[in-house]
């Protein structure tokens, strides 16, 4: 792994203006805001995984995506490698977003139900590359069978195949430019949990061959635990915590980052283990609360947790908590 970024997302948020009706507008009332990404900073060096979890609605995807330029940020700014990405105009843009692609959480509803598999992997091929049919061809073919698949599938439509075969596609589509970062919006999340594994383990694999690395997002921490090098937690919109993977799983401070890995079932601690539960739902992020986000539902917070924001700062090597206790 080298240890220069690949990637630098620096202060990045994400504000969406929701839409106002007839009646805010008549009584000139304030267009309410969605905050789904405030102020996020990290780094990911070449060939690591990091992996990003969190509860569903917390902004995972929406980073995701701020960071591939398919939402555009509110503020902040990406880097790929010398290159800020939020700063390139359109035609920019896509000489870089070759080396940038996405594998996404629905393998069904993100693939072209009127194309065989044929046009749906090489269309990124079309686009970015000028090469004869022929080598078109070779390289299609190449890239079905790593992911599992084979030659005779590629005349088949998407409705032909099962689950976790059309998330294979879709990881073909994402690979077939040889990109050096691939963001995975929970791309198994939509799947059987035996197909789960399956799908894990080839990422892994394709990750070695191929020389990536990967923004891992999912809201499931045992999965994220098994590909990443390191993890970062999020809640409503905010990294809370990050480090490596043995720290956290062996170490976590925040307590929004314990109460995650005492979630997951352990067979050795049925009837005698008490967990921590997490009361209430995640507040809305039209009015998050003041202070740290998390203390409406924190069962350690303290009246410093109620007005006072934490900021993300060092415990330890490499091991960063946003949390006043």
């Amino acid at each position: 792994m080298n240890d220069a970024p690949l990637l630098k997302v620096q202060n990045v948020s994400k504000h969406f203006q929701m839409k106002s009706s007839f009646v805010d507008k008549y009584l000139l009332r304030k267009q309410n805001t969605v905050k789904a990404v405030s102020n996020v900073s990290f780094e990911i060096k070449q060939g690591e995984t990091l992996g990003l979890i969190g509860e569903s609605g917390c902004g995972k995807s929406t980073l995701g995506r701020v960071i591939l330029r398919l939402h555009e940020p509110t503020r902040g700014k990406v880097c790929f490698g010398d290159e800020e990405v939020t700063a390139l105009k359109h035609n920019q843009l896509k000489k870089i977003k070759r080396k940038m692609q996405i594998i996404f959480q629905d393998p069904y509803a993100s693939l072209n139900p009127r194309l065989p598999v044929e046009d749906i992997v090489s269309l990124p091929l079309k686009i970015h590359e000028s090469m004869n049919r022929n080598e078109m061809d070779e390289k299609v073919v190449d890239m079905i069978q790593r992911v599992g698949l084979k030659k005779e599938h590629l005349k088949r439509y998407p409705h032909q195949f099962s689950g976790g075969q059309r998330q294979r596609i879709g990881i073909a589509r994402a690979l077939i430019l040889q990109p050096e970062f691939v963001v995975c919006d929970e791309p198994v999340s939509a799947l059987d949990v035996s197909i789960q594994a399956q799908i894990v383990q080839l990422m892994g694999k394709l990750k070695e061959e191929l020389s990536l690395t990967f923004l891992f997002i999912s809201h499931d921490i045992s999965v994220v635990a098994y590909l990443s090098d390191r993890i970062a937690v999020m809640y409503l919109g905010e990294i809370v915590e990050i480090g490596e993977v043995k720290e956290i799983l062996n170490n976590p401070i925040h307590p929004y980052t314990k109460i995650l890995l005492d979630a997951i079932p352990q067979v050795e601690h049925v009837g005698v283990h008490k967990r921590i539960v997490l009361k209430g739902d995640i507040p809305s992020p039209l009015s998050p609360p003041s202070g740290c986000k998390f203390h409406t539902r924190c069962p350690t917070a303290k009246e410093k947790c109620c007005v006072e924001m934490p900021v993300l700062r060092e415990f330890a090597s490499s091991h960063w908590v946003a949390c006043h206790m």
